[in-house]
Formats: structure tokens, C-alpha cells, sequence
């Protein structure tokens, strides 16, 4: 798995249940993904209800702008992921 990341993680009504409001889901998610093995420099935006269903995670090499994907960085998304939902549900990110 793709080791020391940056990631940026936008937060949207889809994902959010109605009952977190977005100061304490950004809190949440935040602290969360911070705790993962390797994770640097991470960005949690309230993007409210945007439309179509753009991509919510984006991958960094450490200190670079272009986003990763593929193979271990794909991997790692996918646990970004499951670490998002599982905050906001209340059962992880506290």
C-alpha cells in the first residue's frame, strides 16, 4: 500500500447523514484520516450538495499535485473511504 500521502476529501449531503452538521463532519473525517499509517498533509472541505457525483477522494505523493491512482494508490482510497463512512456513522473519527 502507498505509504506517507496528502489527501483531499470532499464532503457532500450525499455522504454526510442529516444529523452531522458539516463543521463536525469535517472534524470527524479529518481526524480519522489522520490517524492512518502514512497519512501527511489532509484536506476535509464541506461541499454541500453539488451536482453529478464527482470523485470525493483524491491521492497525493507526499508534497506533489497530481493525483495518484492505480494499484496500491487505489487500495488506499478504498480504506480512505471505508475510514470516511465509518466516522460518519459514529463508530470511528472520535
Amino acid at each position: 500500500m502507498a505509504t506517507n500521502f496528502d489527501a483531499s476529501i470532499d464532503l457532500t449531503t450525499r455522504l454526510v447523514p442529516a444529523d452531522i452538521s458539516s463543521v463536525a463532519s469535517v472534524e470527524r473525517v479529518r481526524s480519522a484520516v489522520e490517524r492512518l499509517s502514512g497519512a501527511n498533509w489532509i484536506s476535509v472541505e464541506w461541499c454541500g450538495d453539488v451536482p453529478g457525483n464527482p470523485p470525493w477522494v483524491r491521492l497525493y505523493k507526499r508534497g506533489e499535485s497530481r493525483p495518484q491512482s492505480g494499484g496500491s494508490w487505489d487500495e488506499l482510497a478504498e480504506l480512505i473511504k471505508t475510514t470516511v463512512l465509518s466516522a460518519l456513522e459514529g463508530t470511528g473519527g472520535r
